[in-house]
């Protein structure tokens, strides 16, 4: 072997060492700044409030990935899904489990968000919001579900207590004479109900005003308001409908029904004055009863409301 062809050698053993030293430092820096961007990710998700996830359905089913987040919000660490995959349907609530399951099978409208509720660890129910993609193979199987949970709960809490507000009477809590006349529309012209009409109205309020003051006045038709929701169910809707007035409607009932329920609500007031120190509840009530309020129900109301006017003047009360 000649002195160049060694020197040769030489040089290609050096270059090929320095190529593996270069290589190794640039694999090294890699690794690095993709343990740094892995460990910034892992912040990023841990300090996300919306609970994200990786559901895999085939070939097991099973959490691939749920952020730290999963523990805030339902009051469970997240191990505990990862060892039990099915522990979200026990948490779901009954009336949403159904939009729930058909979400994992793939039967659901992905382009929908979902809203649903689940137990928290403190028996409370808290709503979510989910905005789940679905993820399939090159067979179109769905193979995976990944998406966040976002905990909607004081929003949805907000939300009722407006549409609260919207529907009903500040001072009574109940429905208040917005919601009794679309309700009433909807009956006259688009529902046909067997249906009952009660109106009452509140006798000596001016002169309790007058005499006593406003004060006197409101508590009279709060506690007024309070006796009467008492019937409020999904088929009686209470309303005021002006100052001292008040509406009942009821649907599905006949005339001897209304009869007991207005006995039972004159009973309740006598009882109220008995214990009452400050104001007397004194009132007067017509109802009307129809067989379809289609198209009836302005005849039903001037039939209630003639009545009542009628019981009013019989009761010869001097400030009505």
């Amino acid at each position: 072997m000649t002195y160049d062809l060694v020197i040769s050698i030489v040089k290609l053993l050096t270059a090929f060492i320095v190529f593996l030293i270069v290589t190794l430092i640039v694999i090294l820096i890699k690794y690095k700044k993709s343990k740094e961007n892995e460990s910034i990710y892992k912040r990023l998700l841990g300090h996300s409030k919306d609970c994200l996830y990786y559901y895999q359905i085939y070939p097991e089913t099973k959490f691939i990935y749920l952020s730290p987040s999963f523990k805030e919000m339902f009051g469970i660490s997240e191990q505990s899904f990862y060892d039990d995959c099915e522990l979200m349907f026990r948490l779901v609530h009954p009336d949403d489990f159904e939009q729930f399951y058909i979400k994992t099978i793939g039967e659901a409208d992905f382009n929908n968000k979902f809203i649903s509720r689940f137990r928290h660890s403190n028996g409370e129910y808290i709503w979510t919001e989910d905005f789940p993609t679905p993820i399939y193979d090159e067979s179109g199987r769905l193979i995976a579900i990944e998406g966040s949970h976002r905990d909607i709960t004081e929003r949805v809490k907000l939300e009722k207590e407006l549409e609260y507000r919207s529907s009903h009477d500040r001072m009574t809590g109940a429905y208040n004479r917005d919601y009794f006349e679309e309700y009433f529309d909807k009956l006259n012209n688009n529902i046909d109900n067997k249906v009952g009409l009660i109106i009452c109205d509140l006798n000596g309020l001016k002169s309790l005003n007058d005499n006593l003051g406003h004060k006197y006045g409101d508590k009279m038709i709060k506690e007024f308001g309070k006796l009467l929701n008492r019937y409020s169910a999904e088929n009686i809707i209470v309303s005021r409908i002006g100052g001292d007035e008040f509406a009942i409607i009821l649907i599905g009932v006949d005339e001897t029904y209304i009869s007991n329920m207005i006995k039972s609500i004159k009973e309740d007031i006598i009882k109220f004055n008995e214990n009452s120190k400050e104001i007397i509840i004194n009132m007067a009530v017509g109802f009307a009863v129809a067989q379809h309020s289609l198209n009836n129900m302005n005849l039903l109301f001037s039939e209630a409301d003639k009545r009542m006017y009628n019981e009013k003047k019989s009761m010869k009360s001097p400030c009505g």
